[in-house]
């Protein structure tokens, strides 16, 4: 599982080609073990199947190109309160290249 390709997934304009929940939690529970306990992961994989249903039918949210966007719209729109595990996360993915262009 490559954590770019898979984070991609979560990417609204790329109307989730490929999406998989259980990829998405697989992720987590690789690269972020301390930032997620297993009842998080249990939300989060509940918080996925609605964020998809309201990112593909939401017009200001189908049209997003990058995790900094769609975590940008969603914490604007007040979908944070709703949706935080899923905006915990993308704010981890965002920060990926500071991380490791800073460990380099």
């Amino acid at each position: 599982m490559d954590l770019l390709s898979t984070s991609a997934t979560l990417i609204p304009r790329n109307r989730f080609k490929s999406f998989k929940g259980s990829d998405i939690c697989e992720l987590v529970e690789k690269y972020y073990p301390t930032d997620f306990t297993q009842q998080d992961l249990y939300g989060l994989e509940q918080q996925l199947k609605p964020f998809v249903v309201d990112a593909s039918n939401d017009e200001e949210l189908k049209h997003i190109s990058t995790l900094t966007d769609l975590c940008r719209c969603l914490v604007e729109t007040g979908r944070d309160i709703i949706y935080n595990l899923i905006v915990r996360l993308l704010c981890l993915l965002v920060t990926l290249p500071v991380s490791t262009a800073s460990a380099e």
